[in-house]
């Protein structure tokens, strides 16, 4: 499994209760298989998950993808207006799962001199040994309400989601509706709304060197990163609830008829 690999790599990641989940693994997986060959029809938030689905036995006729929505966007007073410190925001759990460790070790290798700052919102999951002694230019808070998390978007300059394996990751599309870019993985659902270059930056997963040259890349682009916040907000205005709900009646409704015609 994903924990596996990455104690593998990083022994210290290991946590009392990995042997516990890690048993629990193969009996979760079989279960999840055994619901999908039941279903007639099988709804996939991203092509990541559609993928993560025929990988495991679902035909691909039996899959819906449709992209989860974006929050209404917000158009702030207050924006960063990309002087000073490159502003690096995190947002949600701060664990292996979501590459949190690839972060911490990209960060200490830059040699950044006071040119950036990370601030990290969100339940810390990794071992002490991981967070202690951070640079000083990390900074863990805990969890705060949406209202103010989406106030700390609007200051910020990227929203980094270096994910090993997300569904989706609805950190990014709160972050386009507060016309913030994003820099993400291939394995995060949502970048599939990620235009790279455009919205946000798309890196290798389970990659401190990718997460390096991101980083290295908006520092030496401030301009560009700043134009990106446009086609952020554009990228969220264009796809919203409403467009998710009418796009999910459709497809359940077309999949229905097709499946009707089939046994009819």
């Amino acid at each position: 499994g994903l924990l596996a690999d990455e104690v593998a790599k990083f022994p210290n990641l290991k946590r009392v209760h990995s042997d516990y989940f890690e048993r629990k693994l193969p009996e979760r997986l079989k279960r999840r298989r055994d619901e999908l060959k039941l279903a007639d029809i099988v709804v996939a938030n991203s092509a990541f998950t559609a993928q993560s689905y025929v990988a495991v036995g679902v035909a691909p006729e039996k899959i819906l993808t449709v992209h989860y929505g974006a929050p209404e966007v917000v158009i702030n007073n207050v924006m960063h207006g990309g002087d000073g410190p490159l502003k690096v925001l995190w947002a949600g759990t701060f664990s292996i799962r979501k590459g949190a460790h690839y972060l911490l070790e990209a960060w200490r290798s830059l040699k950044l001199d006071g040119r950036a700052e990370l601030i990290v919102f969100g339940a810390v999951t990794l071992p002490d040994d991981f967070i202690a002694d951070l640079p000083r230019s990390v900074t863990i808070k805990p969890t705060i309400p949406r209202s103010e998390l989406y106030a700390n978007y609007s200051r910020a300059d990227v929203l980094i989601f270096p994910t090993l394996a997300d569904g989706f990751g609805m950190v990014v599309t709160e972050a386009f509706a507060n016309c913030l870019p994003v820099i993400t993985t291939s394995r995060a659902g949502a970048a599939d709304l990620v235009q790279h270059g455009e919205n946000g930056l798309i890196i290798e997963a389970a990659s401190s060197a990718a997460i390096v040259e991101s980083i290295e890349w908006c520092l030496s682009n401030r301009a560009k990163l700043g134009k990106m916040r446009d086609a952020a907000r554009t990228t969220a205005a264009s796809w919203q609830w409403s467009d998710y709900r009418r796009a999910l009646s459709k497809g359940l409704r077309d999949k229905l008829a097709a499946l009707h015609r089939a046994r009819v």
